[in-house]
C-alpha cells in the first residue's frame, strides 16, 4: 500500500502536489480511497467541490458514516482494499458489492442509472440502506446471488 500525502499550496483544479511539491500523476478523483493523513478508517470520496471533499466509510460494525475534509487533511491511498476497481459492467438486483475502501458488504436492490440502492446488515442484525453512486463501489467477485 503507498500512501500519497497531499498539500494545499499551489493546489489547482484537481492538481495534487506531495509534500516536497512533486506533482502526482494521478488527479483525486471521484471513487478515489483516501485516509486523514493522521490515521482513521479508509473512505471513499464521493464528491469534489473545490478543496472540499466528502467522503463515506464504514465503521467496523458496519454503520454507514460521511463527512466533508479539506484537500490538505487527506492521503489517497493505492493498492489497499484488495485492489478493489470500480464496476465497470451493470449492477442487477442481487449483485454483492462494498464500497471502494471496503469494509460492509451490500447487496444490490435496485439500480437507477447510476445510482444504485443497497442495503446490508450492521451489527445487531440492523437493517440499514443507502444510495451510491456507481463509481464509489466494486463488486464482490465470485459471490454468489
Amino acid at each position: 500500500r503507498r500512501e500519497l500525502p497531499l498539500r494545499r499550496s499551489r493546489w489547482k483544479a484537481g492538481t495534487l502536489l506531495l509534500h516536497r511539491g512533486i506533482k502526482v500523476a494521478q488527479q483525486l478523483k471521484l471513487g478515489d480511497r483516501v485516509r486523514l493523513r493522521g490515521g482513521g478508517p479508509l473512505m471513499t470520496v464521493r464528491s469534489i467541490q473545490g478543496v472540499n471533499i466528502d467522503c463515506q466509510w464504514f465503521t467496523s460494525d458496519s454503520l454507514l458514516q460521511s463527512a466533508t475534509f479539506l484537500l490538505p487533511m487527506l492521503t489517497i491511498i493505492e493498492g489497499a482494499a484488495g485492489d478493489s476497481q470500480p464496476v465497470d459492467h451493470k449492477l442487477t438486483t442481487g449483485d454483492r458489492v462494498q464500497l471502494r475502501s471496503g469494509v460492509a458488504m451490500m447487496t444490490v436492490h435496485t439500480v437507477n442509472g447510476n445510482d444504485i440502492d443497497c442495503q446490508w446488515f450492521a451489527q445487531h442484525g440492523l437493517l440499514q440502506s443507502a444510495t451510491f453512486p456507481l463509481y464509489m463501489l466494486t463488486i464482490i467477485e465470485g459471490a454468489a446471488k
